[in-house]
């Protein structure tokens, strides 16, 4: 039996709370990927904070969802993001250690975080993210959880809940890029 998933959506002249199913699951996620207007567009003026009345979430779209998330399927991926999250599928630990060198922190954890994704196809909790990233020669960031906000605040990643990630279309997009033709030479036959 799967467990109902409470949607909340609350805009002017609109109140809807509703129970789905589970499966409905990925396609809202997709949803809010899609539509997500910058955390900027919210805030209320200096001194004037908008009160929700007592129960009720604040303006935007809520997910409460109980149980383990499951990351957007393949489906709903595009076939370039699909290819980049089969290569990595794909793709042995000792190959994907020799792109990290050559990267900033940020797009290397985002690497190390969708070869975690797509090798366990389930989203990545921060203690995996962390024993992997032990595994390489690169010194550990000095703030991941920094690190991961700015992956997250950039569409790069998706917080599934407080200590796991997803990683978006746009990720994906960005992972195939990182290993592209533009970059140096040979680091593409390492994802080709």
């Amino acid at each position: 039996m799967h467990t109902p998933i409470q949607v909340s959506i609350q805009a002017p002249g609109l109140r809807l709370t509703a129970a789905l199913n589970s499966e409905a699951l990925a396609e809202l996620v997709a949803l809010v990927q899609r539509y997500r207007v910058p955390d900027e567009a919210f805030r209320p003026p200096l001194g004037r904070a908008p009160m929700p009345e007592p129960g009720r979430p604040p303006f935007g779209l809520r997910l409460h969802h109980h149980r383990e998330a499951q990351p957007q399927p393949s489906a709903s991926l595009s076939p370039e993001a699909q290819a980049v999250r089969q290569r990595l599928k794909d793709l042995e630990w000792e190959n994907l250690k020799l792109l990290l060198p050559r990267l900033a922190i940020g797009d290397k954890m985002l690497l190390i975080i969708s070869w975690l994704e797509a090798q366990n196809s389930a989203p990545v909790h921060r203690q995996l993210f962390r024993a992997q990233f032990a595994r390489t020669t690169e010194p550990m960031p000095a703030n991941p959880g920094r690190d991961l906000k700015n992956l997250i605040h950039a569409g790069l990643l998706h917080a599934v809940d407080e200590r796991s990630a997803s990683v978006t279309e746009t990720g994906w997009i960005r992972v195939g890029q990182l290993a592209g033709p533009d970059e140096e030479p040979g680091a593409a036959a390492v994802l080709a």
